[in-house]
């Protein structure tokens, strides 16, 4: 049986490696210098996806692995790590203002029981737990988020790998998903104006035989 340290680092290595990978596919990155350390923040303007005529044949392929059902996995650990990752972006927040962004910020990143990822002939849909459609090529649509607020949708797909994009002008959120045997990994991160950390934490599901 693998320990608790065990997991720990390999969650570690996990966030890192998605981490990597979700920041060059979605937003630059700009450092800013607090005092004798600089501390990492994102550009709030999301780049716009470029029609690619090819792309839902291609996102065809690469989903044949991902469709399906997918029950949380995870253990008292990585709910902690979400929840720390959540005061740590705050810690700077004006103090009055920290209930809400906490409360915000929990609503947007709460741990769905399951998550469903489908697709038909011309568009993705992922249930976690809000049902969020877009289409397979990459454009991108409004909805409206847990907490209220309307933002752009859309999706990019890779081999193995989904990462579903909720931006606006000022604040952002890229959820990926991605396989692994029968887990599926899902890497939050949340960016805003206003925060001087960003949130982010790996979720583990695994994949349900039947449902």
């Amino acid at each position: 049986m693998q320990s608790n340290r065990g997991l720990r680092v390999e969650r570690r290595d996990l966030l890192q490696g998605f981490a990597a990978v979700a920041v060059g596919v979605a937003f630059p990155l700009r450092a800013h210098a607090t005092g004798s350390e600089a501390r990492t923040s994102t550009h709030i303007v999301p780049p716009v996806p470029v029609p690619d005529p090819d792309a839902r044949e291609r996102a065809v392929e690469h989903l044949r692995s991902l469709v399906g059902v997918y029950a949380y996995n995870g253990d008292g650990d990585e709910a902690a790590e979400r929840l720390a990752s959540i005061e740590s972006a705050i810690e700077r927040v004006p103090f009055f203002f920290r209930p809400i962004a906490r409360k915000k910020l929990r609503d947007a990143t709460e741990i769905a029981d399951r998550v469903m990822i489908e697709r038909d002939n011309e568009s993705l849909a992922i249930t976690s737990p809000l049902r969020f459609a877009a289409p397979l090529d990459g454009r991108p649509v409004r909805v409206e988020t847990v907490t209220g607020h309307e933002m752009d949708l859309h999706y990019e797909i890779e081999d193995a790998s989904v990462s579903q994009i909720l931006a606006s002008e000022r604040k952002g959120q890229i959820n990926r998903f991605f396989r692994d045997g029968s887990n599926l990994y899902l890497y939050v991160r949340i960016f805003a104006e206003q925060l001087p950390l960003e949130v982010e934490f790996v979720l583990t599901y695994v994949r349900l035989q039947s449902v």
